[in-house]
């Protein structure tokens, strides 16, 4: 056992020395594989001295299954390292493993291991033998090893069979032992591979190439390997051997035929027993993207064609053009360039030397292209083809270029030397110019030793654009005309021409003198054939008049009538090659020719001392005109070249023969001359002899002779020419054609060099001139001419001797070929159209190419019938050799059929110089070819069809767009070209009048297209709506032609109905409701505070183009003070309240009552201002933004939310809070932003009082009555209203003096009358004060009143009014029953309130318009939605007006959880007629919390009256008297809570008995202490119970006493206080009108409503005197004294003042105009004597009131009533109650009496008429009416009756008329109390059943006007 050591690798499952990648057997065809090393254990970590290498190996053996390359390479150095340091043992082994190879059995093989001691100790080791019989070593003996000795142990291995051998020796050593693994190992097959290969992206069908080495890992054994690879990989060599520890290289092949990603494994087999190895092989193919780019065009499809346009290339030149070719993908793609046309190779102008490479991965590469025209003027097109590799499609390149030629010119055509003496010399200039940007070789074909004509340099070399000036001397001989037509030859370029004329006179001879205008003649009578007379004929046939002068004054025959007067000269080629002797065809039929023009006389022996016989040569000069002409020829002024005769007369139609004489004069050198011969008619020698009119001029002859004197023996001069080009092509030449290229030689040398021209051929097409002859300048031209017979090629070899010697021969090549017009038509000659719609276009591109060398003119020819339906474009032009057109053919049917056509192509070659052809007639019939295509169309008729027959947007924001698509569908069988057209309308909701030039608000993305056959295409239709208003679209198509018109006129057709709604984001404002110490402000005033009506109209008009700029969170500003972008401005006012109150709390319920998401924000000044820098701001602020600055600070208003989103439909209740912690009026700006929508600038402002300080709160300065009719008899009472804001109550007066002189200018009509023009205004509570606007006038009344607070300010109010004629306006003005800013007030709550549990089925209730002594009722509910609270509510009045006109039932009750209360409100119109806005209040008080307060508070007084017998006595009075401090603030403050100002109302108002609430119902009954019935009068409290802390003060005293009110270490027992009832307010509004004024505005109305008389008579009409109008206050006995005494001297000195006597004499006088209310009070007042007088002191009002009082009086003491008190009560409410019926019953006793004087019937039938008259009679029926539907409805709620169920019918048996009419009255008793049953059993039935849910909303009703109706 081993307690602790070394783990060896085998150990730990790590062998060491083998490799991870180890062979494995095949067994049933199924692969093992190596399991990965196990991890070492963890005690191994510990204890195991392993290096560090070594733990590094194995701890990443244990991270990854498949060890890596680099931990097998560190494994193997492990296992391969010979030493073993052992450092926690201190020793040292080597090796650490012992391992015998290449054994064999029988055989002994011994092997050393060293022990080292690296320890600074001595050190014994013991060892145990190895426990196998094969591994021997010496005896175990104990080995000492001192420090740093070594102790060698050799070990045997014996083995005897061929088989491995394991086996160790383990050592033992004081610190631990350690073991040496033993092995004898076999020869095993074992190969070395890379474990995978990748190769990465290749292009498909490219293939890529790694080299990986197999390596043989046996040291004895050769290994056979073979390959399985499966595509598209290859490894080659596929099989081998490998020797022992050797290697083979191999190669891997990826070649991917497609885009995919490859992954495979490649199988090695090897050895004899078939072991297998995997190789990983990873690729990816990837298509190849490759783009031809040029300078011109990029291609990347199929069939595009890149164009690469040298433009004009200079002759002989090499332009180069680079072709980028892009790789677009991430792998190298191989190409190829090839050409892909017919081109010949003699025509092969375009080279490209790259034909293949490969374009690395995203990258590019240029290849240059080459362009080397010959051919001056030829056009050359050629086409190469780049196709990258495995891809079918090609790119093609379009390689096209001109050949520039030199561009020679002379500044003048004729030279005229004028009349010149004989031998002597005129010299005259012309210039010659080179426009071209190529060189400009010329040749001047004139003698330098010529005898007449001479310049000094023959040939030269002009540059790009240079003019030289050439001198030409005339030097005459004989006395003759002289003219020649000199030829200067120019290089690659036609030959130029310069006609040289000039007279000689001598003493003995005078001819004519020639003139330029005698040559003009000369070519057109050559051209009519004239010149061929001498000028005598022609003088005698102008006498005979057989010819006759033209206006240009040339001869013309008299036959030619209409013949012009133009030239028409050849081709200067054609004309340097028409001199008869080189063209079988001339133009120009010769007037004198000579046989030869060139004559070579050879060699000439010449001999100093002998006289040799001269050389000789024979010239015939032919005349064919038909006069006699004088030859004369120039001798050669060297004398060596000499013509016999030199001067000769030929006949007409003659010849005559000359000798050349050669006389040389030096031996071996060369002779060359032009002979010059002028010959002329005879006539001519003399001016006498000819008319000017017939002079001809003289016709020149030169003939070239040349020879030589070099003999035989002497050779002659070395040549040094150059020759321009060994090998000349001509260009492509139509048969029997002419072409023509010029063969430049050049002299380098310093002498004449004699050169002939020597075709092998005979009959050659190919002709040379001139074809020999002498150089004796630098540069010689000559000129070739090709004339092909027939359509072939021509090649002609040509020998160029130079000086008559054959060794200095040059061979030329003279290539060209005859043609004839070749097209391709491209799919065998035919077309076909696609279906066509009728009426429009269909366009085909086809292709024709050239594919010969001529360049062709081409001209479409199509029938006469056939030119309206089809068309070509070009119809005409021209294409060049192996050009490929695109010819556009356009197919326009007309009917529905099928069509065939047969177009002609004419072609024919194609000249430069050539004259335009614009008709078939006009084309060459000589080389013309046609071609015929077959064209097949068909004509459909169009149909377009929508998918969808209508559309909607639905809504869209102004501005913004909505997308849609409509899919349209092609049901014919041709392709619809349409158009879309859009009909807009327009339907506002607004009542805006459409703009017929509105913009339509519907776009397409796109109105025109093609829509193939039976295809679908989707048109994206964008409505974008400018305004809100309803838009409808209808949108047609209509089929149209390529120019967008219409193929029917009119004929739009219906595709799709579109409609859109223009819509803004709205938001609307539906409810409001203030908490805090606002809770007392009523739903109306905080409306009109807030302007919420203002606010909504704002939010639903259109937003300004200025407030759509920015969106919400773009609306920023650098600015303080943002720019203000709307002019919707209002004011928030949150009123006011004293200073530490409890904050403001306003909850708006906001609604999107839109169809689109409304996104909102309230933005403050800071919100509005960017973030700015530091440095940026200036510190200066003036008052306004201090103060914003302070508010934002402070936080004085906050919005929560800020901002926001709604959908359409959702609701968001949004609270602002206005905190009372800062004295003061606090004004900030805030925009109310809608995005996409409004900008509305709210005014934040809130008041804090001063606790001491006597304020009124006034929203505004301004306040507007309500319109009023002029001439109306009782206009109506209004109210404004003022509100008490501060602590304290405030009393108010206002100054009448406005009123007073407002009522002095109208006549003393009092416009505008206060009623309460003083009074007093409780905390927290508002006065209406009343007015009376009786206008006089239709207009506006405006006064400033002045309200005194006393105590305090002064506020100007402004009051305005409005009176109208009613007769004019009519219904334009309705008569409103409430104020305009009342109409938009909520009926229902909306805004949720914390702790509300009773809620109101409507918060205001609206009685109408209602006419006086009439009575309205109302129902709502009262529902409790607790499940567990039971509550308990009552309600009370907040002004004295409430209990005149209103009662309600029930005062007060319970409501158990869920249930519904019905509460019947009724409104009673008495007094004047009024605007009512009333306020009730309704408190509800939680009964559990209330039953918890009674616990509380009875233990509190059972502690208190325990502490109040008890005490303990201490030492801190400090302490005492803090507390005793402390708590009389505490209970200070306790009690000013309790007692708020706001609080104190009604308590004030009931306590003083000046509003009691006049109730329905019997005292209630109080069980509850006095606190309770306070809580019953009183409002909540405006302060928190936890009031805000201020800051701390340095008093120590004070902050201790704040430290105890705190609560701090606080251990009193404060008094618990009640529990807040919560408040509710209800809202009324009326308007009360006069009788008569009612019937006549609401006529329809009056029978909805019944007159109570009896009201009339309880409620008289008041009038009060004016002096009593404006009695504001009242004064004691001295005041009174005071006043009488000032009134009564005012009066005395009145009464003695004259003019105030006449004053008031004049007013009787003056005209007064007639008002109504001026009329006298007799006149006006109608008098109506009552039925019923009431006696004194049974006033029904005043009873009650005084009773009422008496029971609020009672309830205020607090005194239980007694059973006598109840007694009387009781009495009193029943005689109250029976008023009516007492009056009811005095009336039937009178008229009892009467009944009983009277028998008769119809006495009794009108006493009951007069019954019914009576107002007793019909106030009572109304009031058993009124109970009895309300008993119905209560019914109906508690679910006791349904009223919907269907009500039963009960038959009646049969009666005659007489006993109907005897029992009527009985029998409506019994149908009353048959129906009554039938409900009962109704209800009965309706028992079981579920109860169902009431109305929610309440319903108005009243009785009729008439008893007998009901």
């Amino acid at each position: 056992m081993m307690a602790s050591g070394m783990i060896l690798p085998e150990q730990s499952g790590l062998k060491l020395g083998t490799s991870f990648n180890e062979p494995f057997p095949v067994k049933s065809g199924v692969i093992s594989k190596t399991l990965s090393p196990a991890p070492p254990p963890a005690s191994a970590a510990r204890t195991a001295p392993l290096s560090r290498r070594y733990r590094k190996n194995l701890v990443s053996q244990n991270r990854s299954e498949h060890p890596t390359s680099r931990q097998r390479s560190l494994i193997k150095s492990s296992a391969s390292a010979n030493t073993q340091p052992l450092g926690g043992l201190g020793l040292e082994v080597k090796p650490n493993e012992i391992i015998w190879r290449g054994w064999e059995p029988g055989e002994e093989y011994t092997k050393s291991l060293t022990l080292k001691n690296i320890h600074i100790k001595t050190q014994k080791i013991r060892y145990k033998v190895p426990s196998s019989r094969f591994f021997s070593t010496l005896f175990p003996q104990v080995i000492v090893l001192s420090a740093g000795t070594s102790f060698t142990l050799p070990l045997t291995f014996k083995p005897l069979e061929k088989i491995a051998y394991d086996d160790r020796i383990e050592f033992i050593t004081s610190e631990g032992t350690f073991s040496i693994v033993l092995r004898g190992l076999l020869p095993e097959t074992n190969l070395h591979l890379p474990e995978s290969l990748h190769f990465g992206l290749v292009a498909a069908h490219d293939n890529l190439e790694i080299m990986f080495e197999l390596k043989n890992m046996s040291t004895e054994l050769m290994t056979n390997f073979s390959w399985e690879v499966p595509e598209p990989f290859t490894i080659l060599p596929p099989t081998g051997s490998i020797p022992p520890r050797g290697s083979c290289s191999l190669k891997a092949i990826f070649r991917p035929l497609s885009a995919s990603v490859f992954e495979t494994h490649a199988i090695c087999c090897y050895g004899e027993d078939n072991l297998l190895k995997k190789v990983k092989l990873e690729g990816i193919g990837k298509y190849p993207h490759l783009l031809v780019n040029t300078s011109d065009k990029a291609i990347s499809k199929y069939h595009d064609v890149a164009v690469l346009d040298f433009k004009e290339v200079r002759v002989h030149d090499t332009a180069v053009r680079p072709m980028i070719l892009k790789n677009l993908s991430h792998v190298r793609v191989p190409f190829k360039i090839q050409l892909s046309s017919f081109t010949p190779d003699i025509d092969r102008a375009f080279i490209c030397a790259m034909k293949e490479g490969i374009v690395p991965p995203s990258s590019s590469i240029s290849i240059p292209i080459c362009y080397n025209p010959n051919v001056v003027g030829q056009a050359s097109i050629d086409y190469f083809e780049v196709s990258p590799i495995g891809i079918s499609s090609k790119s093609i390149v379009k390689c096209q270029g001109n050949c520039k030629g030199p561009a020679v010119s002379l500044s003048l055509p004729l030279l005229n030397f004028g009349l010149v003496s004989s031998e002597k010399e005129v010299t005259k200039t012309i210039d010659i110019t080179n426009n071209s940007k190529c060189e400009a070789v010329y040749q001047i074909l004139l003698d330098p030793d010529s005898t007449v004509w001479h310049t000094s340099q023959i040939s030269d070399v002009l540059k790009s654009g240079e003019t030289r000036t050439l001198h030409v001397c005339f030097t005459p001989i004989h006395p003759i005309n002289y003219y020649r037509r000199l030829v200067i030859l120019v290089h690659d370029q036609g030959p130029l021409y310069v006609d040289l004329i000039g007279t000689c006179h001598s003493g003995e001879s005078q001819p004519p003198l020639l003139k330029p205008i005698h040559l003009d003649k000369y070519k057109i009578h050559s051209q009519r054939g004239i010149s061929f007379y001498s000028p005598e004929i022609l003088f005698n046939l102008l006498q005979g008049k057989q010819i006759k002068v033209d206006d240009s004054g040339c001869l013309m025959y008299s036959s030619d009538e209409n013949e012009e007067s133009v030239y028409n000269s050849d081709p200067p080629l054609t004309e340097y090659f028409d001199d008869a002797h080189n063209s079988e065809i001339t133009h120009n039929p010769p007037h004198v020719s000579l046989d030869k023009l060139e004559v070579w006389l050879g060699q000439q022996q010449f001999d100093m001392d002998s006289e040799n016989e001269p050389c000789h040569a024979t010239l015939r000069m032919t005349n064919h005109t038909k006069g006699k002409i004088t030859a004369i020829w120039m001798q050669d002024p060297t004398g060596v070249f000499e013509l016999i005769p030199s001067s000769c007369d030929i006949p007409p139609l003659k010849s005559t023969d000359f000798r050349v004489v050669f006389r040389p004069n030096v031996p071996n050198q060369f002779f060359g001359a032009e002979l010059e011969c002028y010959a002329s008619y005879k006539s001519m020698r003399d001016y006498k002899l000819v008319d000017d009119t017939t002079i001809t001029p003289p016709w020149c002859l030169t003939v070239s002779v040349s020879g030589h004197t070099f003999s035989g023996k002497n050779n002659t001069f070395l040549p040094n020419v150059e020759i321009g080009a060994n090998e000349l092509t001509f260009a492509a030449t139509p048969d029997n054609e002419d072409s023509y290229r010029t063969m430049l030689l050049k002299n380098n040398g310093t002498t004449p060099v004699l050169y002939q021209f020597n075709q092998n051929s005979e009959e050659s097409s190919f002709t040379i001139k001139p074809q020999q002859g002498m150089m004796k300048s630098k540069y010689h031209i000559s000129v070739c001419r090709l004339t092909p017979r027939k359509v072939e090629t021509y090649e002609s070899k040509v020998t160029l001797r130079l000086n008559d010697n054959g060794t200095h021969d040059e061979h030329l090549t003279l290539i060209g070929t005859g043609e004839q017009p070749e097209l391709l038509l491209s799919n065998s000659g035919e077309m076909y159209f696609r279906p066509t719609c009728i009426g429009t276009m269909n366009t085909n591109k086809y292709t024709v190419q050239n594919t010969g060398r001529l360049p062709l003119g081409f001209m479409w020819k199509l029938q006469s019938t056939d030119l309206t339906r089809l068309s070509v474009e070009p119809k005409s032009g021209v294409i060049y050799p192996n050009e490929i057109q695109n010819h556009t053919w356009t197919y326009s049917p007309d009917i529905p059929e099928k069509s065939l056509f047969k177009p002609v192509c004419y072609t024919w070659p194609h000249n430069n110089g050539s004259a335009e052809i614009t008709s078939v007639v006009d084309i060459p019939i000589k080389n013309r070819r046609k071609f015929t295509l077959r064209v097949i169309g068909e004509g459909h008729t169009g149909e377009i069809r929508a998918e969808r027959s209508s559309i909607d947007f639905s809504c869209v924001i102004c501005g913004s767009s909505s997308t849609k698509t409509l899919v349209l569908h092609n049901v014919s069988n041709c392709d619809a070209r349409f158009k879309l057209s859009i009909e807009q309308f327009v339907n506002s909701q607004y009542g805006e009048n459409p703009d017929e030039n509105e913009t339509i608000a519907l776009y397409l993305n796109k109105s025109s297209d093609v829509l193939p056959s039976h295809s679908r295409t989707t048109i994206n239709i964008k409505a974008r709506p400018h305004r809100r208003v309803l838009y409808t679209w209808s949108l047609y198509y209509e089929l149209i032609n390529e120019d967008d018109e219409a193929i029917e006129l009119n004929n739009r057709i219906l595709l799709c109905e579109l409609s859109a709604e223009g819509v803004y984001p709205n938001l609307e404002v539906i409810d409001a409701r203030t908490s805090g110490s606002g809770a007392s402000i009523s739903k109306t005033q905080l409306w009109r505070w807030f302007s919420l009506d203002s606010f909504n109209s704002f939010l639903d008009a259109d937003p300004e183009k200025q407030e759509l700029i920015y969106s919400v969170s773009t609306r920023r500003s650098t600015s303080r003070q943002p720019s203000v972008h709307t002019r919707s401005i209002l004011e928030f006012n949150f009123g006011a309240a004293p200073l530490d109150s409890e904050s403001c709390f306003v909850s708006l319920m906001l609604r999107n009552t839109g169809s689109v998401v409304s996104e909102w924000a309230f933005l403050f000044p800071k919100d509005l201002q960017l973030p700015m820098d530091y440095w940026t701001e200036t510190g200066v602020f003036d008052a306004d933004e201090l103060h914003e600055l302070h508010i934002q600070d402070n936080k004085l208003f906050t919005v929560s939310p800020k901002k926001g989103k709604l959908n359409p439909g959702q609701n968001q209740t949004i609270l602002l809070q206005y905190k009372h912690d800062i004295a003061g009026t606090h004004r900030i700006p805030v925009l109310f932003k809608l995005e996409n929508g409004r900008e509305i600038l709210l005014n934040f402002v809130g008041v804090t009082v001063e606790p001491n300080r006597r304020y009124i709160h006034f929203p505004g300065s301004k306040h507007s009555f309500t319109p009023v009719p002029i001439g109306g008899p009782t206009p109506p009472r209004q109210l404004y209203e003022i509100y008490n804001g501060g602590s304290m109550a405030v009393m108010y007066e206002l100054n009448v003096a406005p009123l007073v002189e407002l009522q002095t200018a109208n006549f003393d009509h009092p416009i505008l009358t206060c009623l309460n023009p003083q009074g007093e205004v409780l905390p927290g509570t508002c006065t209406n004060v009343e007015f009376i606007f009786s206008p006089l006038e239709a207009k506006t009344y405006m006064v400033d009143i002045p309200i005194h607070i006393v105590g305090g300010d002064v506020a100007l109010i402004s009051f305005s009014g409005i009176g109208y004629d009613a007769r004019v306006i009519g219904s334009n003005m309705p008569m409103l029953d409430q104020p305009p800013e009342f109409s938009g007030v909520p009926k229902t709550q909306t805004v949720p309130v914390p702790g509300q549990h009773v809620f109101l089925s409507e918060e205001r209730i609206s009685f109408g318009n209602i006419p006086l002594f009439s009575r309205k009722r109302h129902v709502f509910f009262l529902t409790n939605k607790s499940t567990d609270r039971p509550m308990r509510f009552s309600w009370h009045a907040s002004s004295e007006t409430v209990n005149d006109v209103l009662r309600i039932e029930p005062v007060h009750g319970r409501l158990e959880p869920g249930e519904h209360k019905l509460t019947r409100i009724t409104f009673c119109a008495a007094g004047q007629p009024s605007f009512y806005d009333l306020d009730l209040i309704c408190e509800v008080i939680d009964e559990i919390k209330m039953q918890e307060y009674h616990a509380e508070l009875l233990s509190w007084e059972e502690e208190k009256a325990k502490q109040e017998v008890e005490f303990t006595i201490t030492d801190q009075t400090i302490e005492e008297e803090l507390t005793q401090q402390a708590m009389q603030n505490s209970s200070s403050q306790q009690t000013i809570e309790k007692t708020s100002p706001r609080r104190l109302n009604l308590e004030n108002v009931l306590n003083k008995n000046l509003s009691p609430m006049r109730l329905t119902e019997s005292v209630m009954t109080n069980k509850h202490t006095r606190s309770e019935t306070k809580k019953y009068k009183t409002l909540p409290p405006i302060r928190f119970e936890d009031p805000l802390h201020l800051p701390s003060d340095r008093s120590r005293v004070n902050r201790k006493i704040n430290m105890v009110l705190r609560g701090d270490n606080n251990e009193e027992w404060p008094q618990p206080l009640p529990p807040e009832p919560f408040v509710s307010h209800l809202g009324i509004t009326a308007r009360t009108h006069d009788i008569s004024e009612f019937r006549t505005n609401f006529p329809h109305e009056g029978n909805k409503h019944y007159i109570d008389r009896m009201l009339q008579v309880n409620h008289p009409l008041p009038s009060r005197s004016t002096s009593e109008q404006y009695l504001l206050t009242t004064c004691d006995k001295e005041e009174k004294d005071t006043v009488i005494m000032i009134m009564s001297k005012v009066i005395r000195s009145l009464l003695d003042d004259p003019t105030f006597h006449d004053s008031v004499r004049g007013i009787s006088e003056e005209k007064t105009p007639y008002f109504k209310q001026l009329a006298k009070e007799d006149q006006d007042k109608v008098e109506e004597i009552p039925l019923v007088t009431p006696r004194n002191g049974e006033d029904g009002s005043k009873v009650e009131t005084s009773e009422l009082m008496d029971q609020i009086l009672r309830q205020e003491e607090e005194v239980p009533p007694t059973k006598e008190e109840k007694s009387v009560t009781k009495e009193k409410l029943s005689r109250q109650s029976s008023r009516s019926s007492k009056t009811a019953t005095s009336v039937r006793s009178k008229e009892d009496k009467k009944l009983r004087v009277s028998s008769s019937l119809s006495q009794r039938m009108e006493m009951d008429r007069e019954i019914k008259r009576s107002p007793v009679f019909g106030s009572m029926l109304e009031e058993i009416l009124s109970s009895t539907i309300s008993n119905i409805m209560t019914e109906a709620v508690r679910g006791e009756v349904v009223l919907t169920a269907r009500p039963r019918v009960v038959a009646l048996p049969p009666s005659t008329v007489k006993q109907q009419s005897q029992q009527q009255p009985s029998q409506n008793e019994k149908n009353g109390s048959r129906s009554a049953s039938s409900r009962k059993t109704a209800s009965t039935g309706s028992k079981k059943r579920k109860n169902r849910s009431h109305a929610s909303s309440s319903s108005s009703f009243s009785a009729p006007a008439s008893t007998g109706r009901k």
